[in-house]
């Protein structure tokens, strides 16, 4: 064997994310998505729909949406780990669905049930 003083120290692995505000301040994973194109008026109910959830719906996450102008919105998230940021995007294409089906209902009303 080698002599023991030329052995390189263990390297440590990476702390986990642990929720802590140091750890909500980093955000190396991030994901954009992008929705259109929708009629501006559309665009702009969908913001303003989704922008309250921006603001801490998913902990440990970075999340912001705004209407483009050419008819799409943009929806960036980050956080700092991939659970973290596949519970965001999960979170948020959902609302982004119940938003449009509430929109489609609201404009066109309510279809009749079958008997």
């Amino acid at each position: 064997m080698g002599d023991p003083s030329e052995e390189r120290p263990a390297q440590r692995p990476a702390a986990p994310a642990t929720g802590r505000a140091a750890d909500r301040d980093v955000a190396p994973l991030s994901a954009e998505v992008v929705l259109g194109p929708l009629p501006a008026p559309l665009a702009d109910r969908l913001v303003a729909a989704l922008e309250p959830e921006s603001d801490g719906g998913v902990p440990r996450t970075s999340v912001s949406i705004h209407h483009r102008g050419d008819g799409k919105v943009v929806l960036k998230l980050g956080a700092p780990t991939t659970a973290a940021l596949r519970a965001a995007l999960n979170a948020h294409l959902r609302w982004v669905g119940l938003a449009l089906r509430v929109n489609d209902l609201s404009t066109r009303g309510h279809p009749q049930r079958e008997k």
